[in-house]
């Protein structure tokens, strides 16, 4: 690859057959290569996840095996320049609910016995080095260089709660926990994280005099400086994956319900707070990425028969999209992350 040269890796997975695979495209939208993953022998790669963590060159996914026995050996990273896997064992052996990643751990959570449990994998020699227990469920998991933020709900108790557990990234101590209980409960794992900040779409609390009593349009922002938060509302419901550009957020919506849509798109402008939606075509969108200047979608296309299907837009200074290029691609299964690798000038 040149310098500013850009590739697309995406990651296709199944849940009743060892067909992972790894495909990657170039910025024009054209196929390159694959490569299968089938070594690794793994099922249900990515499931659990809205977005794939990336931590130095490095593309993390969960995995589940096979769907409905859920006993795995490991998860892997893959590198993003030299498009190689590699496993990081797990002793629970059973299916992930999530993966994080800075530049000296990996981490995996999953739920054993009715304990939530976050294991701490060196980046050195992918070994596990410490495994801390919670007797409650934790449904989201980030790490910064720092620390690593662990999301607990619960909306089956009377009294329902939403508290990030703030550890410690190398010792997994707990460091304190913010209630984010009045303003909404975790909805799988599903977040942004940045240089700056952790940001988590939230479900409010359930209203008793309603059968399905969700407001769900809040988005939680919280610094990495003094974990002090922040509340974003959007004009759109069910944000899901996120990403950051300068100072606009923009946030891919889930779902038809009450005006938003799998459709839609959201950029959020956190200096002014105008918000703009985007009604991108008749697509079901599973994944983005932003890259520099450019934001590439890949969904599902109802019109063209249900086939997926990849785009790129690019994004002017002040936040605005304009479709350059579509392609119809094949792929088998589901996908499960995509990640936008640019080769870095090199130093002088």
């Amino acid at each position: 690859m040149r310098p500013g040269e850009k590739k697309i890796g995406i990651v296709t997975s199944d849940l009743d057959s060892y067909k992972s695979s790894l495909i990657i495209y170039n910025q024009d939208l054209k196929r390159q290569r694959q490569k299968s993953l089938k070594s690794f022998g793994h099922a249900g790669l990515g499931f659990n996840c809205y977005r794939q963590p990336i931590s130095d060159g490095h593309f993390f996914l969960e995995a589940n095996g096979i769907f409905g026995l859920y006993s795995i050996e490991d998860f892997i990273s893959i590198d993003m320049e030299k498009e190689t896997a590699a496993a990081y064992p797990v002793s629970t052996k059973m299916g992930l609910l999530g993966v994080a990643a800075n530049q000296d751990y990996a981490y995996s959570l999953t739920n054993v016995n009715a304990e939530s449990v976050i294991a701490q994998h060196s980046r050195r020699d992918k070994q596990e080095t410490y495994i801390a227990r919670f007797k409650v469920y934790i449904e989201l998991l980030a790490a910064s260089e720092r620390y690593v933020f662990a999301g607990a709900t619960d909306s089956f108790q009377d009294e329902k709660y939403c508290h990030i557990h703030v550890l410690d990234a190398k010792s997994l101590q707990l460091l304190r926990i913010i209630d984010l209980t009045e303003y909404g409960l975790i909805y799988g794992n599903n977040y942004l994280l940045t240089a700056d900040s952790l940001y988590i779409p939230l479900v409010a609390k359930r209203r008793e005099d309603e059968e399905m009593p969700f407001d769900n349009n809040k988005v939680v922002k919280i610094s990495l400086a003094d974990f002090s938060y922040s509340v974003i509302e959007l004009a759109c419901r069910m944000p899901g994956q996120m990403e950051k550009r300068k100072d606009s957020l923009f946030v891919l919506h889930e779902y038809e319900e009450e005006g938003s849509g799998p459709n839609h798109l959201t950029v959020y402008n956190e200096t002014t707070g105008k918000q703009t939606i985007y009604i991108l075509g008749d697509v079901y969108w599973l994944d983005f990425a932003i890259s520099g200047d450019e934001l590439y979608l890949l969904g599902i296309d109802e019109a063209a028969g249900g086939y997926f299907c990849f785009h790129r837009y690019a994004i002017t200074d002040d936040a605005k999209l304009t479709l350059e290029k579509k392609q119809i691609v094949p792929i088998y299964g589901y996908v499960a992350g995509m990640y936008v690798y640019e080769k870095e000038e090199a130093a002088e």
